[in-house]
């Protein structure tokens, strides 16, 4: 994320340069800072060989350089943030999706033969033929349909359990 952070100090300078200071800033105080974060980073520590942490240590570590990255947004003018985070990992809630259409909540759409799927998307594997049929394009990620559905959820959702303390919608006009 430091990386998104000094491309947004570049974006952010290019702004006041065309608007003013004060439009610039405005602008930039108005509008809406979405981020997905951890999965990535948690996923990586999980598969990787040579751990030099705990867990618990892995976590804090993580949670205190994403304090550092937003607070360095919010001294830039960054006002509203939308951060979408880790869903447990390993428990997914089957039922929702299946009532959403999913035929298949398990195996990915892009992946080989092996149960699960959990292959990388590359040329040459098994590409199913209903997209929408599947919550997981790959071993990491959601499809299309998967995706539409989550982000109408964090838009205009009003349940606690999946935005808090308000959705992106509310969020926007805030």
């Amino acid at each position: 994320m430091e990386e998104q952070v000094q491309q947004f100090a570049t974006v952010r300078g290019n702004i006041t340069a065309l608007l003013g200071e004060s439009k610039g800033d405005g602008l930039l105080q108005k509008s809406m800072y979405i981020f997905s974060i951890g999965s990535n980073d948690i996923m990586e520590y999980l598969f990787s060989p040579l751990k030099t942490m705990t867990p618990e240590q892995f976590v804090i570590n993580l949670t205190d350089a994403y304090a550092i990255h937003l607070k360095n947004l919010y001294s830039m003018g960054a006002r509203k943030f939308g951060i979408l985070s880790i869903p447990p990992i390993g428990c997914c809630p089957f039922a929702r999706f299946v009532s959403n259409g999913f035929k298949d909540v398990v195996s990915a759409c892009c992946a080989d033969k092996t149960p699960f799927g959990l292959s990388e998307c590359l040329k040459g594997v098994h590409l199913c033929k209903y997209r929408d049929d599947y919550l997981f394009w790959d071993a990491f990620h959601p499809t299309e349909k998967a995706s539409k559905l989550a982000a109408t959820v964090v838009v205009s959702s009003q349940d606690p359990a999946f935005v808090s303390p308000i959705n992106f919608g509310s969020l926007r006009k805030a």
